[in-house]
């Protein structure tokens, strides 16, 4: 009776893996479909039939693609942010006393959007001049024009940018009677929205900054302050130069990060003054 209560445990077990291991399968099919679908769904692929060559062809075009495009647009960003970090244009009601300037507030977001765009457009068109050839290589030159009408929103962790109706070509194979041809190239278009992250990169919101400077200008001592700024701006190098004998201090920032910024690696860098 104890062998047979035993046999029908080892076989209640048995079986229990093996509904695992069918479960398990079936959700890794329908994980398969689901990301098929969702391909299909997700693009436009102007085609009456679809071969797996096929798809596997696009999908490993579009990645490359998006990956370029991903750091292209990075260094875009990078070298905007840089420019209103050196200029100063994040800064509201700015007033410059012995060369240490002061500021109260940040643009709102509409206005900060707006400016930042702006700035990005200039800087994205020049280096889509300087890159064209490699842009041509690595997105296609039939993307050219279509790079050139994307949409930028900018919020407190980043800035999103889509581009739209981007065109991928390549080759479905269809067997005849004399062996293997290839038919005209398919057509597939997509959209890529690509997310540039502060943190991220390294680097803190322009309202990160003025909340950090409004947060510790209540610190008591050069030292103090320096502590405030580090754990608020924990991306940056931070200095804190006290001016006591003039009633304020001077802030200095620099990215812990290096960036490429006109040919140059280099950290991107703020500096302001606060009152005492």
């Amino acid at each position: 009776m104890q062998v047979k209560n035993k046999m029908l445990k080892q076989i209640y077990k048995n079986k229990k893996a093996d509904l695992a291991v069918v479960l398990l399968v079936f959700l890794v099919v329908l994980l398969t479909l689901s990301s098929l679908f969702l391909f299909l769904t997700n693009s436009r692929v102007d085609s009456s039939s679809v071969d797996v060559s096929f798809l596997d062809g696009l999908l490993i075009r579009e990645k490359k693609a998006e990956f370029y495009l991903d750091s292209f647009v990075e260094q875009a960003f990078v070298k905007t942010y840089a420019g209103f970090a050196a200029n100063k244009k994040y800064m509201v009601n700015q007033k410059e006393k012995d060369g240490a300037v002061f500021f109260t507030d940040v643009l709102d977001d509409s206005k900060l959007n707006s400016k930042f765009k702006g700035e990005f457009d200039l800087n994205y068109k020049v280096l889509s001049q300087e890159r064209e050839k490699q842009l041509s290589t690595e997105i296609g030159e039939d993307n050219l024009d279509n790079l050139k009408d994307y949409e930028i929103s900018l919020g407190d962790k980043g800035a999103k940018i889509r581009f739209k109706n981007l065109v991928f070509y390549e080759r479905q194979s269809s067997e005849r009677d004399s062996g293997l041809i290839h038919a005209p190239p398919s057509e597939y278009v997509t959209d890529f929205n690509i997310s540039v992250n502060f943190n991220g990169l390294g680097l803190h919101s322009f309202k990160e900054i003025y909340n950090a400077k409004e947060e510790c200008k209540v610190k008591q001592g050069s030292e103090e302050k320096e502590k405030c700024f580090k754990e608020k701006l924990f991306n940056f190098n931070v200095e804190i130069i006290d001016k006591a004998s003039q009633d304020y201090y001077l802030v200095s920032l620099s990215s812990k990060r290096l960036f490429l910024i006109n040919n140059e690696l280099k950290p991107v860098s703020f500096d302001f003054a606060q009152s005492l």
